[in-house]
């Protein structure tokens, strides 16, 4: 059978990924990893990444929900967090899968408590403080009382206690301060069971890593970071381990008045060389760069004009296009070999207003090529 041809790529580079990981044990030492390999490994492929954290001897990873303990399961023995929450018919499923679970509220302490008593084995569990996040977790006012009779319970087993920053990607945030405090106060009015139980902490996101190394505790949680994709990460040493490329599909001179693109946001005002590239939002390309980003092809930059669509997008190729060939190679994304120049990830979440997490999660198309280093 002839190999499908795909026609854009997103370039992994797992050499990058576990330089990356080496230099961040390292760095939070003696703190142990959990690494957060959620959604997919953020979109990178869980077999993978799995694969480079067992050959750095990382024994703890952390995902979402149950049908990722399923599936990394199957690749890893070591501890599986689960971060976010559960629904009560999971609950046999997950003891099964010996999932460390999070507790947010008592009623759902004493369901997983029935069902493990029922199964004879007793659960694994930490408990999910409410410090300022608002979502999930048990409200930190009242959390002490609550806290006591989990750990109480005759088939749990409390091994962590953690929380989750709200702001930690600003710096001195007013917010991300009385989350520090807030969860440091309950730690201390519970500190004779923490020690007789020996459990574990952890506070620190990739954020929080980057920004507040006073958060740290036992464990820190790191995910994003690791792929080197803003100018935080790169200040610590890490390297962009992504790359999204694309082909130079269609150019062509087009004179003026005319327009290009949906709804008509670009108005050509002169002679006009248009490059038409084979990728669009339907292959993880912010819509926001529309009119807005920039491109790489043979170490020149060009900017994006006119609105993406689901397919494609357009590019003004300024006063290079008898250099350029059909079926050039495009770089939307990393770093352009010819000029050394980057695109951050960091870059296209700004355009879009929202997180680098937000850009890694929608890399998820099937005609995404995935390619690893």
């Amino acid at each position: 059978m002839k190999k499908i041809i795909l026609r854009n790529k997103l370039v992994i580079n797992l050499k990058n990924y576990e330089r990356n990981l080496k230099l961040m044990k390292k760095k939070v030492f003696p703190r142990k990893m959990i690494l957060v390999i959620k959604a997919n490994a953020y979109g990178m492929g869980f077999d993978k990444i799995v694969s480079v954290i067992k050959k750095c001897q990382v024994d703890q990873v952390a995902i979402s929900c149950l049908q990722e303990a399923y599936e990394v399961r199957k690749i890893f023995s070591g501890e599986i967090h689960l971060l976010g929450d559960f629904l009560k018919e999971e609950i046999d499923s997950l003891l099964k899968l010996n999932v460390l679970i999070p507790i947010t509220n008592y009623q759902a302490a004493k369901l997983i408590e029935k069902k493990a008593s029922l199964l004879g084995k007793k659960a694994l569990v930490q408990i999910y403080l409410d410090t300022g996040m608002g979502n999930l977790g048990l409200f930190y006012k009242q959390a002490a009382v609550e806290m006591r009779k989990i750990m109480k319970s005759p088939h749990l087993i409390t091994k962590g206690i953690f929380s989750h920053f709200a702001n930690a990607d600003q710096k001195n945030d007013f917010l991300t301060q009385q989350q520090m405090k807030r969860f440091k106060f309950i730690l201390n009015e519970l500190r004779n069971e923490i020690k007789q139980r020996k459990i574990k902490i952890h506070l620190a996101n990739s954020d929080a890593l980057l920004n507040y190394p006073q958060s740290y505790h036992d464990f820190v949680r790191v995910g994003l970071a690791l792929y080197g994709v803003n100018r935080k990460s790169l200040a610590w040493g890490l390297k962009p381990c992504l790359a999204f490329k694309s082909h130079l599909i269609s150019k062509k001179l087009i004179p003026p008045p005319f327009s290009v693109g949906y709804a008509q946001t670009f108005e050509i005002s002169k002679p006009t060389w248009v490059g038409t590239v084979s990728a669009g939002y339907a292959d993880g390309v912010p819509f926001a760069l529309s009119n807005l980003g920039r491109v790489f092809i043979r170490g020149k930059q060009f900017p994006i004009i006119g609105r993406l669509s689901m397919d494609y997008l357009t590019i003004d190729l300024l006063d290079q296009a008898e250099n350029l060939k059909l079926g050039d190679e495009v770089v939307l994304l990393g770093e352009d070999s010819k000029s050394k120049k980057s695109i951050l990830v960091e870059e296209w979440s700004e355009f879009k207003k929202t997180h680098p997490y937000d850009i890694l999660c929608s890399f998820g198309s099937r005609r995404l090529d995935k390619i690893y280093l």
